[in-house]
């Protein structure tokens, strides 16, 4: 099975970015410097279950890994 990152690769991002591949992307959490990565259901994510627990909806974007760790390092720096 595909994960979450690879299946929105494929159908919104491949024909756009040829040049780029589905592992080079990944689900961040909105808000917060989570990063849901990997064939794991979102369920599985320790803060994804507050959300579905009260049935929150989970706002996620779809970043490239260089830059979502470039911006995590970052802030990880200045604490």
């Amino acid at each position: 099975a595909k994960s979450i990152s690879d299946q929105i690769f494929q159908r919104y991002y491949a024909p756009k970015l040829p040049e780029k591949s589905e592992n080079q992307f990944v689900l961040k959490l909105a808000g917060l410097g989570d990063l849901l990565d990997g064939d794991l259901p979102l369920c599985s994510f320790e803060s994804v279950k507050p959300f579905l627990q009260y049935h929150k909806k989970i706002d996620v974007i779809f970043v490239e890994k260089v830059w979502a760790f470039s911006l995590l390092s970052h802030f990880s720096s200045q604490i």
